[in-house]
């Protein structure tokens, strides 16, 4: 079975959607990792980038575990890749508990020379948190 119009696999509640924003590579190698030790121990993911997505928010309410590996580029800009989910999950007109079944967690990268540090990741994580998303440290 895949998910409606992006070719995930249907996924059970144990397992992954492994999506990862980069500008220069490093979100997708570290998000590569991540699923080789998921993997290992026994948890399929499937792995995506932001840009892969087509509904975004549809294909969020299909999957129960979200990891994100998330860059920030510029002053605190989400990465090219990932423009297009920033403003789907940012439309004003979701429901409180849109992603009320959703367990997740944000693995946010950045550069410490900029004031902005880390905030894409930072503000997808507030953004999933205030849509009844649930925070889970791994």
């Amino acid at each position: 079975t895949t998910m409606t119009g992006v070719g995930l696999e249907a996924v059970d509640p144990a397992d992954v959607l492994l999506l990862y924003a980069s500008q220069t590579g490093n979100a997708k190698l570290i998000a590569e990792d991540i699923r080789e030790k998921c993997e290992s121990e026994g948890v399929s993911c499937c792995l995506r980038c932001c840009s892969q997505l087509q509904q975004h928010l549809n294909n969020l309410h299909q999957v129960t575990c979200l990891i994100l590996v998330a860059a920030t580029t510029g002053d605190g800009d989400p990465p090219d890749t990932a423009r297009k989910f920033n403003q789907h999950l940012h439309k004003k007109d979701q429901p409180r508990d849109a992603l009320s079944h959703l367990s997740y967690t944000v693995l946010g990268l950045g550069d410490t020379n900029y004031n902005n540090f880390c905030n894409f990741g930072k503000t997808i994580d507030k953004r999933l948190h205030s849509l009844g998303a649930h925070r889970y440290v791994l």
